[in-house]
C-alpha cells in the first residue's frame, strides 16, 4: 500500500535557503481537519496540459472526505487526507509527490502555516479530473517518527 508515504532527508549542514515551518499535530490541534478546510499545495509536477512548469505552482485545495471519493476502495488508510477540486482543474500530479500540503488556519481564524500532509498519489491518469481528488499523508500520524528522527 502507500500508507506511511513520506520520507525525511538528513542534510550534512544546515541549509541557508527557505523559512522552516512547524509540523502540524500539536496536542491542541484537531486531526483530522474538517471536509472543506483550505490545504495549500506546492509542486513542480505536470500541469493539466501534461507541461512540466519552469516555476514553483502552489494552489489553495479543499480537503474532502476520502471515504467518498474513493467508495469501495481499500487503498485509502486512516493517514490519508484527499483534498482537491470537485469540480476538477485544480489538483497536484505526476511529479509533485513528496512536495508540502500547508495548513494556514481559516479566513476568519487565520494560523501560522504548518505542514500537515505531504502528496503521495492520486487516482491514475485522473489529475485534475472532475470528482477526483489528489491523496496526502497526513503528518499527524508519523510526529513521533518524525520527531524520533531529528537531531537532537
Amino acid at each position: 500500500t502507500l500508507d506511511h508515504d513520506l520520507a525525511l532527508i538528513k542534510l550534512d549542514r544546515p541549509s541557508a535557503k527557505g523559512t522552516p515551518i512547524a509540523l502540524y499535530g500539536g496536542a491542541s490541534e484537531a486531526f483530522p481537519l474538517p471536509v472543506g478546510s483550505t490545504l495549500f499545495v506546492s509542486g513542480w509536477g505536470f500541469t493539466n496540459q501534461g507541461i512540466q512548469p519552469n516555476e514553483l505552482l502552489w494552489a489553495p485545495l479543499p480537503t474532502a472526505d476520502c471515504k467518498s471519493a474513493f467508495s469501495g476502495s481499500t487503498s485509502i488508510r486512516p493517514g490519508m487526507i484527499c483534498a482537491g477540486m470537485p469540480h476538477g482543474q485544480i489538483d497536484t500530479c505526476s511529479g509533485d509527490s513528496g512536495g508540502p500540503a500547508v495548513y494556514r488556519g481559516s479566513q476568519a481564524k487565520p494560523q501560522p502555516e504548518k505542514l500537515y500532509a505531504v502528496t503521495s498519489w492520486g487516482p491514475s491518469g485522473a489529475c485534475t479530473a472532475k470528482g477526483t481528488f489528489g491523496v496526502y499523508s497526513a503528518v499527524q500520524p508519523h510526529l513521533d517518527w518524525i520527531k524520533g528522527s531529528l537531531p537532537q
